[in-house]
Formats: C-alpha cells, sequence, structure tokens
C-alpha cells in the first residue's frame, strides 16, 4: 500500500494507494476498538439474518441490467455507425 503510494506521487495510481491505506488503517482501528466488546448472544445462531444478502442481489442483478443496457447501446451505435458508412454521401 505504502509501495503504490510512494511510487505514483502526483498520479492517480499514488491517489488509490493513499486511499488503499487510509481504509486499511480505518478498518484495522475498527476491528481493534471491537476486540474487548463482549462476547455475542448464543441465540444469534436461532435466526438467519438474510437481509444483506438480498440487498446484495438487488444490487448486482440492478448492475447487471444496467451493463447490458450500455452493451446493447454500443453494439446498435456500432451497428448504425457502420450502416451509416455503407450509405452514398452519408458517411463521407
Amino acid at each position: 500500500m505504502l509501495a503504490i503510494a510512494a511510487a505514483g506521487q502526483a498520479d492517480p495510481l499514488g491517489t488509490h494507494g493513499w486511499l488503499i491505506m487510509l481504509a486499511a488503517i480505518a478498518g484495522i482501528f475498527s476491528v481493534i476498538s471491537a476486540f474487548h466488546e463482549p462476547e455475542p448472544a448464543v441465540d444469534r445462531l436461532n435466526h438467519y439474518y438474510d437481509v444483506p444478502s438480498k440487498i446484495g442481489i438487488v444490487l448486482a442483478m440492478g448492475w447487471a441490467v444496467f451493463g447490458l443496457f450500455i452493451g446493447d447501446w454500443v453494439a446498435w451505435l456500432s451497428h448504425y455507425v457502420s450502416y451509416m458508412k455503407l450509405l452514398p454521401g452519408v458517411g463521407d
């Protein structure tokens, strides 16, 4: 992380290196701060909390629809441009 940040000082690579390093440090501090909290209750295993899974599935499907739309749009645009080149006087 530090090597990426140092390698690209005024470059987007360096910016991403610093972002990764800051996220890692924040993650380390969040794990360390929760280390001395009491143990979770045993009854937490009696039910399944599936809301994050549902949200992830919905977001992934939304992203897939968006990606397929963009791909289809680029394909139609490419076809239209190649078709216009075949017409006399239009694709000059």
